[in-house]
């Protein structure tokens, strides 16, 4: 509590010290000062905690708990429990990166800028009116103030203040105490040492090596090496350091490239002590602080045995292997902020650092130097071989991540030729593809591969052709995907490139056209593997999500569709066994169709009845574009004509052709409840691309209206005439009307005021208009635009 007021009154005493020297300009201060209760204080702590070592403990369980004295914990610590010193210093070291990343997510552009100096002054001026209105006392006056900050803003602000502080408090102290930074130093030295003393591979930690390695990365890249002669500081502590962690790696057993797992269990430790070599390297002023020539000495030969070793004979994994390559491809290509972002990501265990918290120029110019030492002390070749390893077939597929960089820095022909072999061969083969899906950065690698061709010169030929496209989804079928979807995410792949440069170049003559392709089918069964992985974050689920984002920008008819269908599907259920079983195509619903005007019979229903049964069975196993199109080619042929060549592309383009059927068709039941089903999916495609293509929302609506005006025309036309009366088969039976008919009328004359408005004003026969009037109440929605209409005087007349 004394330590706590002390605090306080350190921050208060200038203001204070101020105001009483304009009231008293001769007035004397007595007692003790803020500083000199915290020095007291401190004295005390320490006294306290030598007088046992549960004493001690004590002490550092009630400081961590009031947060409040880290430099007398970590003192205590070093002293009592080496592992704990390290623990808390990863603790308080990797907080404050935790606070530089999440302040660049969460405060606007002005609370982002606003730096701790402008907080601390609006502080001062806060409590400088609170203690000029206030003849209290210091401890009532402080009382106050924490009385008065229990509401407003200010307490907002002086918690963030004191966060940050508290965060970045050890950091501070050990720049700033000398002794107490050396003895960290020292500490982890010792333990990294102890650690691999006549020690064999069962008897070392992964953990306890993950966690020393870490404390030993953060203290040097946030601290420093120190410039003394002792083991704590200097090129003693990085020659003895690096021994350390040399021993360390010569212990483990490291299989031949050959067999290399795809994972081990010396993966994150591998990827510390790589990063912690080469910040310790280019933190070293003989290595990070020249340009050439460079010195020598014990130190610099123990940087360069531990950072050969772990690049060319220590990698335990396929995983570690594409890190190496990584870290290599920064080294030969000099991509130094990528470089220094990744090594502050792994030193700090935290993926959300953006680059800008760690870009500073003396770090850039040490890593520079870096990798002009080790260039000049490695052949480029084995450099070179070692990048090439991480991005082979064999390696891509278990972590895409190095090749992702490569492409990324991709600018010469030859390299570009190069990676399209690379991402070819991963797209031509479904078991690359489907072991590639389980890495979180397939889609990463999909939009690095596009945009690499994006930058090339004209013309952009993309690796995934529109026929070879649809070509392989032809080849599939629902059986092969329910068996193994390797087909499936190779299908998703390629369909995520093509989508992807569709997006970047929807001009260009390479692009494929999304309609012809079975996107809807894609989704559902990839939505439903993603159900049965049940990981949010795996890469088939971001690969789903992309898919569903770009397929909703192109054809949003389609994603709106599915979230009727899967309403549907919950309260229908999913097709049966037997209906999956006995498959059903195109070609068997095309030859229903043409069944039902055989043998010059106007209208077999019981035929008509049988073709949207399979028509219904087709639609739950084959694409809609698919069935549309087979459709649409029985219905305007006739058994004395060829069938004719309409493509789904065409059909979304025109969806009227579908009106040019024949009586015979509108007079059948089942084949008229077909040929309007499929007429409002087209007129759905068909909207989304008028709204696509055109200049001008106002355009997209009168193309739109004229259509559906065009539309409604023809059904009320065959309605009102007696086409779709259906026949009981009595005698003076009252006929009724086709209910999917006029369900259509009514939802495009709801969707489409004004449509009525037109008819009525293309004089609309006066039979028609009663049968309008009686069957379609909708139509009185456009009784505005009418009674306008009538009050122009000709306007009626044709």
């Amino acid at each position: 509590t004394a330590y706590k007021l002390a605090e306080k009154a350190q921050v208060l005493q200038p203001v204070q010290d101020h105001s009483e020297e304009a009231e008293n300009p001769i007035s004397t201060k007595t007692g003790p000062s803020g500083a000199d209760i915290m020095k007291t204080c401190i004295e005390a702590t320490k006294k306290i905690a030598s007088l046992s070592r549960s004493e001690a403990f004590n002490v550092i369980r009630m400081l961590k708990e009031e947060n409040r004295m880290s430099g007398i914990v970590l003192d205590i610590l070093i002293s009592q429990d080496a592992l704990g010193a390290a623990t808390f210093i990863v603790e308080n070291l990797t907080c404050a990166s935790d606070v530089v990343s999440g302040s660049s997510h969460c405060q606007d552009s002005s609370a982002a800028t606003m730096d701790q100096g402008a907080v601390v002054d609006r502080l001062r001026v806060h409590r400088r009116r609170i203690i000029s209105s206030n003849k209290l006392s210091l401890r009532n006056r402080m009382i106050c103030q924490d009385n008065r900050q229990s509401n407003g803003p200010l307490q907002v602000r002086q918690s963030s203040l004191e966060q940050v502080q508290h965060k970045s408090e050890l950091c501070k102290l050990l720049i700033e105490d000398r002794s107490l930074s050396e003895d960290a130093r020292q500490c982890i030295s010792r333990c990294l040492y102890d650690l691999t003393d006549g020690k064999d591979i069962k008897d070392i930690s992964m953990g306890e090596a993950s966690l020393l390695i870490q404390a030993y990365a953060l203290l040097i890249l946030q601290v420093g090496i120190g410039a003394g002669s002792t083991g704590g500081s200097g090129s003693k502590f990085v020659e003895d350091t690096m021994s350390s962690i040399l021993r360390l790696f010569q212990i483990f057993e490291n299989p031949p490239d050959s067999v290399l797992p795809a994972e081990s269990s010396r993966d994150n430790v591998y990827q510390l002590a790589l990063c912690a070599t080469i910040t310790a390297c280019y933190k070293f002023p003989p290595i990070g602080d020249t340009k050439g020539p460079f010195m020598g000495g014990p130190a610099v030969t123990a940087c360069f045995d531990c950072l050969q070793y772990l690049l060319t004979e220590s990698v335990p994994s396929m995983k570690s292997a594409v890190f190496e390559s990584r870290i290599v491809g920064f080294i030969i290509h000099r991509d130094l902020s990528n470089f220094l972002e990744i090594l502050h990501k792994i030193i700090h265990n935290n993926n959300s650092i953006d680059r800008a918290s760690c870009q500073y120029d003396e770090e850039l110019s040490g890593l520079g130097n870096m990798c002009l030492w080790l260039s000049l002390k490695i052949e480029d070749n084995k450099l070179k071989a070692i990048h090439r390893k991480g991005v082979s077939p064999e390696f891509i597929v278990e972590d895409p991540t190095s090749i992702i960089d490569t492409m990324r820095r991709a600018n010469t022909l030859q390299t570009n030729n190069e990676l399209d072999s690379l991402v070819q061969t991963i797209f031509c083969d479904p078991s690359f593809c489907k072991r590639m899906s389980l890495h979180p950065s397939i889609v990463n690698f999909v939009r690095e591969s596009v945009d690499m061709l994006l930058r090339r010169p004209l013309p952009h030929i993309p690796l995934v052709l529109p026929l070879s496209l649809e070509h392989l989804a032809r080849s599939m079928s629902r059986e092969d995907v329910e068996k193994d979807h390797d087909g499936l995410i190779q299908f998703s792949l390629q369909l995520l490139y093509s989508m992807m440069f569709l997006d970047c170049e929807s001009k260009s003559p390479f692009t494929i056209d999304p309609r012809l392709l079975p996107l809807k089918e894609t989704l559902e069964m990839l939505g439903s593997k993603c159900v049965e992985d049940n990981n949010q974050r795996s890469g088939m689920m971001l690969l789903f999500e992309s898919l569903k984002g770009l397929i909703s920008n192109h054809c949003p008819d389609i994603t709106r569709s599915m979230a009727k269908t899967t309403l549907i599907c919950q309260k229908v259920g999913e097709p049966s066994d037997e209906m999956k079983k006995d498959y059903i195509s195109p070609t068997l619903v095309c030859d229903a169709i043409r069944s039902c005007f055989c043998d010059g019979v106007v209208s077999n229903e019981t035929a008509g009845m049988r073709a949207e049964s399979m028509f219904k069975l087709c639609q739950a196993v084959n694409p809609c574009s698919e069935i549309d199109v087979a459709v649409v080619r029985a219905i305007l042929t006739d058994s004395n004509s060829q069938p004719k060549f309409i493509n789904y592309s065409a059909l979304v383009k025109d969806p009227l052709v579908i009106l040019k059927a024949k009586a015979a068709v509108w007079k059948c039941r089942g084949t008229r409840r077909i040929m309007l089903r499929v007429l409002q999916n087209l007129m759905k495609a068909n909207e989304a691309e008028v709204m696509k293509y055109s200049t001008t929302d106002q355009v997209a609506k009168e193309f739109l209206t004229s259509r559906d005006a065009i539309i409604v025309r023809c059904l009320l036309f065959v309605c009102q005439s007696g086409f779709l009366l259906e026949e009981t088969g009595r005698e003076n039976s009252t006929p009724s009307h086709c209910v999917m008919s006029t369900n259509l009328i009514r939802s495009v004359v709801t969707q489409r005021l004004g449509i009525v408005a037109t008819l009525i004003k293309q004089n609309l026969a006066d039979i028609t208009l009663d049968w309008l009037v009686e069957f379609i109440p909708e139509s009185f929605f456009d009784s505005p635009i009418l009674l306008n209409i009538l009050l122009d005087r000709g306007s009626l007349s044709p």
